[in-house]
């Protein structure tokens, strides 16, 4: 094969994201195929927070969830909330989109430092004549696979597809725990991000991501020991 016509990484990347939208329009069209594709992740030891920084002698402290800064236009964007258990829920959204047929992209974070506790697909791009599909699921750990497609449930092959019009929708929830103190960023995989018009024309916009931080404080036995 000449060297020009020799396919990239990053051009493979891209067509697996793509296969992933595919494969969703084409469930649609299976018998006995579900409305939306979850995979949880592996539950958590302890759902009231043992196996956490605490665990390790270090003071109890609250991680921190900080979005990206909004941007304006077609985006998906994240959202997070920490929880008193120490858990953190990020919420994946979409953002003005005028004419959505499908979207696809990786999901990064550190599974060294980030416990993925579940992940939820929600349905999205539904509409009059139009039914939502949408996969949500991380495999390998680190690497979370979301999509989502509008597949067509009336009139006939002949007619003109539409896109959606999304003022806004949730299309994921996830839910992480941090490990041990540090910096973990979440970030989509600029080579896998795909997002398509009802024409198939390339979508403009920003998959914005976000951090999640947990400080380490002194040792509570040091800080015991310190007194008197």
């Amino acid at each position: 094969m000449d060297r020009a016509q020799r396919p990239t990484p990053h051009a493979s990347l891209r067509r697996l994201a793509l296969q992933a939208v595919v494969t969703l329009g084409l469930c649609g069209l299976v018998a006995g195929c579900g409305d939306n594709i979850t995979v949880p992740a592996p539950a958590s030891a302890d759902a009231n927070g043992s196996g956490t920084a605490a665990d390790v002698g270090i003071a109890l402290v609250l991680p921190g969830f900080a979005a990206a800064p909004q941007a304006s236009g077609p985006r998906v964007q994240l959202d997070g909330e920490v929880q008193p258990n120490g858990q953190i829920v990020v919420h994946v959204a979409l953002h003005d989109f005028a004419d959505l047929y499908a979207l696809a992209g990786h999901l990064r974070y550190d599974p060294d430092g980030l416990e993925l506790v579940s992940i939820e697909g929600h349905t999205i791009l539904s509409g009059a004549g139009y039914v939502g599909r949408v996969i949500a699921t991380d495999s390998p750990a680190g690497r979370i696979l979301l999509g989502g497609a509008r597949v067509r449930t009336s009139g006939n092959g002949w007619e003109k597809t539409t896109g959606a019009v999304v003022t806004k929708q949730l299309w994921a929830t996830a839910v992480f725990r941090v490990l041990e103190p540090g910096t973990y960023p979440l970030t989509f995989d600029a080579d896998t991000t795909i997002a398509r018009h009802s024409n198939y024309q390339h979508v403009e916009m920003s998959w914005q991501g976000a951090t999640i931080e947990l400080v380490e404080e002194e040792p509570i036995n040091a800080q015991e020991g310190g007194e008197g």
